[in-house]
């Protein structure tokens, strides 16, 4: 039979608690203080617990979106229609990224639509992220625009944030269709 699982609590001081990291392997180790969500998420991935929620758009969207900030759930939500796939990537229970299918939903034409670059500024950070990849956290595109000099960091990131907020809206006019997370 497998070995029972364990949680792991601590608060000892930093270099104990690595020491103790090291030799749980693969227990979950939660450092106080910690939230009820922290609590949940390591009882649950001890328990190897993890949920799937699958239905139609408009009957699941919202009991998965209030899940997911009552729990502060990491996850993907996939929603699908015939002609989309949408992605969204929830990390503690905020929206870390999306991803559409969409050719509206394009973050280029993000940057175009907020007046911010040309159509000709969008086709040179094209061929500069094709160059090298951005640094860790930061879109591909948004970063090639900061080293063209098109975009400030603090521009590119209020874009971005403004595009997955839209992509995310936009899910509940969406009529048909099925969602996962």
């Amino acid at each position: 039979s497998p070995a029972a699982p364990f949680v792991f609590l601590s608060a000892a001081d930093q270099a104990i608690e690595l020491e103790i990291a090291s030799r749980l392997k693969g227990d979950p180790l939660l450092l106080k203080p910690f939230s009820r969500a922290d609590l949940r998420k390591a009882v649950h991935a001890a328990l190897q617990f993890w949920r799937v929620v699958v239905g139609p758009i408009p009957g699941q969207l919202d009991s998965v979106m209030r899940e997911v900030e009552e729990t502060s759930g990491t996850g993907i939500l996939t929603a699908v229609r015939p002609e989309i796939t949408k992605k969204v990537v929830f990390l503690d229970g905020k929206v870390v990224f999306a991803f559409s299918s969409d050719p509206r939903d394009l973050i280029g034409q993000a940057f175009i639509r907020a007046g911010l670059i040309s159509e000709r500024d969008l086709l040179a950070a094209f061929e500069k992220s094709a160059e090298a990849p951005p640094p860790p956290g930061t879109p591909a595109l948004g970063a090639a625009l900061m080293a063209l000099r098109k975009v400030t960091p603090e521009q590119s990131r209020a874009v971005f944030e403004r595009k997955v907020r839209q992509s995310v809206l936009d899910l509940y006019l969406w009529k048909s269709g099925e969602v996962e997370f």
